[in-house]
């Protein structure tokens, strides 16, 4: 008997699947994703070593990762889904 009870919890403490309430934030997570980081990241990756030092950011790479900073109505959106 206590073997099921412990086989229960250890069941319910390795289930991650993702409740509901959590649903809004991955949401919008994965549209912050496709919107902003998928369409530099191609540009962002042949940019990578063209000052010869693979090591650092290129000129170009700093470009491309200030052009799109956080947009605030996004963190706004997270921000209210995870308080």
């Amino acid at each position: 008997m206590a073997e099921a009870a412990i086989k229960d919890t250890e069941a319910d403490l390795n289930d991650l699947t993702m409740g509901e309430a959590a649903q809004p934030l991955l949401d919008a997570v994965t549209k912050f994703i496709s919107d902003e980081v998928q369409p530099q990241t191609e540009a962002y990756f042949e940019a990578a070593g063209e000052h010869g030092d693979r090591w650092s950011l290129s000129p170009r790479q700093e470009t491309i990762l200030n052009i799109s900073p956080f947009p605030m109505h996004i963190y706004g959106t997270l921000h209210s889904l995870v308080i």
